[in-house]
């Protein structure tokens, strides 16, 4: 069974990429690596699929790496678990690209037994700063927030 998560006002951000109002956020081809361990990654796919919608937006999203998958599939939705919120999106890049997230993310769903709380409000403000910070420090000697 599913603990629930104590829901915070501002949400963690993870998964949002550089685009032209925000060019400071990730490219998801610097994020490319082998997941430790292969076996979670699977389970993280679905606990990003099985979060609560939060934010519908007026467009699709489309793939950074160009792959053809269809801008429908890459969702218009901001997805959340209560503490964390991403695009809907994201799984797609974990399943198809091989991208990887910091380990506090993954401990976190690992914590949860993958399987996404239920969201019991809307929508809240979101910090990306500690998305930010792992990304840049991904390369260095620290590979986690």
């Amino acid at each position: 069974m599913t603990s629930q998560i104590e829901e915070r006002e501002t949400l963690l951000a993870i998964g949002f990429w550089s685009n032209r109002l925000r060019p400071d956020l990730p490219n998801p081809r610097d994020l490319v690596a082998p997941f430790e361990p292969e076996s979670d990654r699977g389970r993280i796919v679905g606990y990003l699929r099985g979060a609560s919608t939060i934010e519908v937006w007026r467009g699709w999203s489309h793939c950074r790496f160009d792959c053809g998958e269809p801008d429908e599939e890459m969702g218009q939705a901001d997805l959340s678990d209560g503490l964390w919120v991403w695009p809907e999106g994201l799984a797609h890049y974990i399943e198809r690209h091989g991208v990887v997230l910091p380990n506090v993310f993954v401990e976190h769903a690992r914590s949860h037994n993958f399987v996404c709380p239920p969201m019991t409000r809307g929508p809240r403000h979101y910090s990306d700063e500690s998305w930010i910070t792992w990304v840049r420090h991904r390369r260095g000697p620290t590979r986690d927030i």
